[in-house]
């Protein structure tokens, strides 16, 4: 095998397909997941089929929901924005992002995450 040299860091990730991306917002004790699927299968970056996704809050497995509030109480925040990838029956971490956007979720669910962030934000 040929070795190949890197000037840059960068990450290597297991390819899986099928998935189901899920985006986790956590606000304080709040999560709010939210599955983005589509019609057709999405083997790559879901962003670049938006406008024919659909997005659905769910309820996760007690043991991730306590991992994306754990996870962001470590790391001394009080908001997240978690993105997993679901693949055969297991959740996958990708990353957390502690500015992560949120308006295309509350356009896209209904759920007002901007009254969640205000309440943590006012203390009420």
């Amino acid at each position: 095998m040929e070795e190949v040299k890197y000037t840059s860091p960068f990450f290597i990730q297991q390819g899986l397909v099928p998935k189901v991306d899920i985006r986790v917002t956590v606000v304080e004790n709040n999560v709010i997941a939210v599955k983005i699927t589509s019609d057709r299968e999405i083997d790559g970056d879901w962003r670049r089929y938006k406008n024919e996704l659909v997005y659905s809050i769910f309820e996760l497995p007690k043991e991730i929901h306590d991992f994306c509030i754990n996870y962001t109480k470590k790391l001394n925040l009080n908001f997240s924005a978690i993105d997993l990838v679901l693949h055969d029956n297991e959740y996958y971490f990708i990353e957390i992002n502690p500015t992560g956007e949120w308006s295309w979720l509350q356009k896209n669910t209904g759920f007002n995450f901007d009254k969640l962030i205000i309440m943590s934000l006012t203390n009420d």
